[in-house]
């Protein structure tokens, strides 16, 4: 807890998350959380604070829904370009539209998000044409939302 930020590097988030469980890291980055640390991440390291995840990849067994740490009351998935049509854009929105995800935040490469008290505080790219995008499920449609994003 005398830790200004912790950061979490990508990876396999269902094993991450088994580990962090058994070891109860778990118990120790929602106690981090809740006494105002920062923290940090960046593929499988974003996704793991929100209460689900759209892992990846295929191969490894990984691309389904995954419960997260629940920190945040939201579901998230990394490397979802609407720029770069790609299998995991596909399986978010396939997911969305099944109804199997709660409402998503899909960050693009180069995009960051930035959440004060538990709510979406900002977005922020390296490019223009980078963001995040809320993926929901509404009138038995998909729809995305962009978030606007400050560039710097």
């Amino acid at each position: 807890m005398s830790q200004d930020a912790i950061f979490v590097g990508g990876g396999h988030l269902r094993s991450a998350l088994a580990v962090w469980r058994e070891w109860g890291l778990d118990v120790a980055l929602e106690d981090a959380w809740n006494d105002g640390v920062l923290l940090a991440g960046m593929s499988a390291g974003a996704m793991c604070r929100c209460e689900a995840a759209l892992g990846g990849p295929i191969e490894q067994g990984n691309h389904r829904i995954q419960r997260g740490l629940g920190l945040i009351p939201r579901a998230c998935a990394a490397h979802c370009s609407k720029l770069n049509i790609s299998w995991r854009r596909a399986n978010l929105l396939s997911e969305v539209h099944r109804g199997l995800i709660p409402p998503t935040l899909a960050i693009d490469a180069y995009a960051a998000v930035l959440f004060k008290d538990h709510t979406l505080a900002r977005t922020v790219s390296r490019t223009n044409m980078s963001t995040a995008h809320r993926v929901e499920r509404r009138n038995g449609r998909v729809e995305e939302t962009p978030r606007v994003a400050v560039v710097e």
